[in-house]
């Protein structure tokens, strides 16, 4: 079932899917995830990731094309597809990372 908050006690192991890139002085990255939540909250749904260097790609378009096709090959519907996405451009003498995820609980 989708939560929005989750309570977590100390010390909880938490479960992500995730995608995450580093880039150098010049280069651009993006990373992205997306969840398709099934209507049905007894079956479950699908999660997709993906990481793309010197690229603007939307990427975050194509992994929820991704998850309204994967539902769709396995029959079923959809109440809410949830996705984020970062881009970062690596400046001078600098290296930077970005990260997207998804928490499994």
């Amino acid at each position: 079932m989708y939560s929005e908050k989750i309570n977590l006690e100390n010390g909880s192991i938490i479960y992500a899917a995730y995608s995450a890139l580093t880039v150098e002085q010049g280069q651009i990255g993006s990373t992205a995830v997306a969840v398709a939540i099934p209507f049905n909250t007894d079956e479950s749904g699908v999660i997709f990731e993906c990481s793309s260097l010197n690229e603007q790609n939307d990427l975050e378009t194509v992994l929820r094309q991704m998850c309204e096709e994967a539902m769709g090959n396995r029959n079923k519907s959809i109440a809410n597809i949830k996705s984020i996405s970062n881009i970062v451009t690596g400046e001078q003498d600098h290296f930077l990372s970005a990260i997207s995820a998804v928490v499994l609980w």
